[in-house]
């Protein structure tokens, strides 16, 4: 008997494929995203060793990761080039729309990741919930709403806003 997918499995299927059938269109892109996401990673896991090996104690962590605010203009800008070409069509100005995009979702998702760990850093929950939130988080796209959160960080501010809640509890 053939598996039947759902409508959105099979959305999710087919853009995996446009993009992997256009994978030079998007190659920027996803390069700088994963070198992102890669340098963030080899940063932080020194600082881990250089804390835990020396006495050295280096300034700053992951959870302090944020892009600059006008950072937000570049977000703006590839959002109405996106727009444009909803209306005048080229295929330069999509793969320009679509790299931006792409580094941009990773650059915010990095931010809104940084965000969620100076939250729990900051609130200390209980470990099993802690642990039940992530999974949840990643069971049901909560993921990618680490790109909203991040890029939203702009206006809201989430970590003067975790600093008060704690502030409130003591």
């Amino acid at each position: 008997e053939a598996a039947t997918l759902t409508d959105r499995q099979e959305e999710n299927l087919n853009t995996i494929i446009r993009v992997l059938e256009n994978w030079w269109t998007v190659y920027i892109g996803t390069s700088f995203s994963g070198v992102a996401m890669g340098v963030c990673l080899c940063v932080a896991w020194t600082y881990r060793v250089v804390r835990r090996k020396t006495k050295v104690n280096p300034v700053g962590s992951f959870s302090d990761f944020r892009p600059y605010d006008a950072t937000v203009w570049v977000a703006i800008g590839v959002a109405l080039l996106a727009f444009a070409n909803d209306y005048w069509s080229a295929p330069w100005l999509l793969a320009i729309c679509l790299n931006a995009a792409i580094g941009l979702f990773a650059l915010y998702w990095l931010n809104g990741l940084s965000i969620l760990l100076y939250g729990l850093d900051a609130l200390k929950p209980n470990p099993i919930l802690a642990i039940v939130f992530l999974m949840v988080m990643f069971l049901f796209g909560g993921l990618a709403m680490l790109s909203v959160v991040g890029l939203f960080d702009t206006w809201a501010e989430f970590r003067k806003r975790i600093d008060t809640r704690v502030q409130a509890a003591v």
